[in-house]
This record gives structure tokens, sequence and C-alpha cells, in this order.
């Protein structure tokens, strides 16, 4: 963590994203990805790291039903870290429809510190499961504060 209280890099990918990806597995969830992106306050600077939980993808499953088409992990959790920049509330909680390229899925949590934003978010697993999941990021995040 930097004198403006900015977390750096190597503590997101080392810790932070870890610690997501961590809950996920405890929770069975061996397929997913874990995002976060820093923005620096007023600035246009801003970094994002993501890791992959066993699986970036999920291919289409019949037991799911006809309609099931698979699902994108990477494309998902990016949704929800642009809705959460986009509205600064934890991603599905926004009081407006959602706008193209969003999907209103739950599982991003937001956090504002002295001199950035920090958005930490999940998808591999149902919203709330995804929701735990960033929450242990978040707890992580607070402990290298």
């Amino acid at each position: 963590m930097n004198t403006a209280g900015i977390p750096s890099l190597d503590e997101i990918e080392g810790r932070v994203l870890n610690a997501v990806c961590r809950e996920a597995r405890k929770l069975g969830i061996t397929q997913g990805v874990a995002a976060v992106l820093v923005l620096e306050n007023g600035a246009s600077n801003f970094y994002t790291a993501y890791q992959v939980n066993g699986s970036i993808e999920r291919d289409p499953d019949p037991a799911r039903g006809p309609d099931d088409r698979g699902t994108n992990y990477l494309g998902v959790v990016s949704t929800k870290i642009a809705e959460m920049v986009s509205t600064d509330r934890d991603s599905g909680t926004a009081s407006r429809t959602a706008k193209v390229g969003e999907t209103g899925f739950r599982g991003g949590r937001t956090d504002e510190r002295i001199s950035c934003r920090v958005f930490v978010a999940y998808s591999g697993g149902t919203q709330e499961q995804d929701l735990i999941c960033a929450d242990a990021g978040m707890i992580e995040l607070k402990e290298i504060s």
C-alpha cells in the first residue's frame, strides 16, 4: 500500500484475488474469474487484475436445459466491475435499469477509500456465492490497509 492508501498491484494479485478464489473453492466452486479494479479519485487512472479459478468459461450443458448457452465468467465479472464503476454501488443494486453491457447481476462489492475506490467481483457461482467470494476479497483488502 502506498502512502496515499492505494493498494499495490502486488497486494491485489497476491492477497485479494487469492482470497476471493480461495473462498470460491471453499464453497465448492471449481470454475470462475475474480476481478479487482482500483480507480484513483479525481483521475482517470485505474488498474485491474484478474485471476482464473479453474476455468474461464463453462460450455453449454444439456442437463441444464435446451436453452443453456454456457457462461463466459470473464465477461460476466467484467460487466459487474463496469456496473460498479458507473454507479458507485455494489453490482446488482443500482436503482436504475442496467445499461447495454451490464447484466445487473450481484457478485461485486465496492469500497471507498481516501484516495481511491476499489471494486472486487467474482463470477462462477450463484449470485449469492459470488457475493460471499467478493466479501472475502474485501476482508483481505481491509487487512492490508
